[in-house]
C-alpha cells in the first residue's frame, strides 16, 4: 500500500540516484541524521559552551531540524520506494547513532576509550552486517 507521499519520495530517490547509487540512500540519510543527533544532544557542551543558555538551545534545535529533515524522508523513501523493512531501518538508525557518537566523541572530547568501548563498537558493526 502506497502513502500519499509516495510520488514525492519516489522523485527524491530518483534524483538521488542520478548522483549516487540507489542502494546507498538509506545509509547516507541515516548517517547524516545520526551525526545531527550527536550535535543536537551534545553540541551545546562541545561547540557552544560560551553561549548563553537560550542561544545554545537554539543552536542545538537547529541540528534537530537538520536531523528530521533528512531522517523522515530517508526512512519513508527507504521503506516505501526501496522496500527496506522498518525493523532493519530502526536497527541501522540506532547503530549509526552509536557509530556517530563513538567517532564524534573521540574527535571532540579526546576522552580515551577502554577495551569495552572498542568491543561494543565491533558488535555494532556486526549487528549492521547481520541486518543488511
Amino acid at each position: 500500500m502506497k502513502s500519499g507521499a509516495y510520488s514525492s519520495l519516489k522523485r527524491l530517490v530518483e534524483a538521488y540516484s542520478t548522483i549516487l547509487p540507489t542502494w546507498t540512500f538509506p545509509f547516507l540519510t541515516l548517517s547524516i541524521a545520526s551525526c545531527s543527533v550527536f550535535f543536537s544532544w551534545f553540541g551545546g557542551t562541545y561547540l557552544f559552551f560560551n553561549d548563553p543558555l537560550l542561544t545554545r538551545m537554539l543552536h542545538q534545535w537547529m541540528f534537530t531540524v537538520i536531523e528530521y529533515s533528512v531522517l523522515v524522508p530517508g526512512i519513508g523513501a527507504s521503506v516505501e520506494v526501496l522496500g527496506y523493512s522498518q525493523n532493519s531501518l530502526a536497527i541501522l538508525s540506532n547503530a549509526f547513532q552509536l557509530i556517530a557518537y563513538f567517532i564524534l566523541n573521540k574527535v571532540t572530547t579526546k576522552v580515551p576509550f577502554t577495551w569495552r568501548h572498542y568491543t561494543a563498537f565491533a558488535l555494532v558493526i556486526t549487528a549492521i552486517a547481520l541486518v543488511v
